[in-house]
């Protein structure tokens, strides 16, 4: 390979959220562009081997309020 610059990808998911010793990356999607899913596929696979890391994605505020519920009795059930 030539001495080529390779550009870093970056990616930040819209919220993140501390309950407890867990963390939850939320992203809010509206519409996806070109390259979101590499992006994302990247990010869930660093978070992966991470104890207490979660990835969720959200499409409404309906759908934000309800995962925030789940999460929060999944995180209580664990106690």
């Amino acid at each position: 390979m030539e001495n080529k610059k390779v550009i870093a990808i970056t990616y930040t998911p819209d919220f993140e959220v501390e309950y407890g010793n867990s963390i939850l990356f939320i992203e809010c999607k509206g519409h996806v562009n070109d390259s979101y899913p590499i992006k994302r596929k990247l990010f869930l696979n660093e978070i992966d081997n991470l104890p207490n890391k979660y990835f969720m994605e959200v499409y409404s505020k309906k759908d934000l309020i309800e995962s925030l519920k789940q999460f929060e009795q999944y995180e209580q059930s664990k106690k």
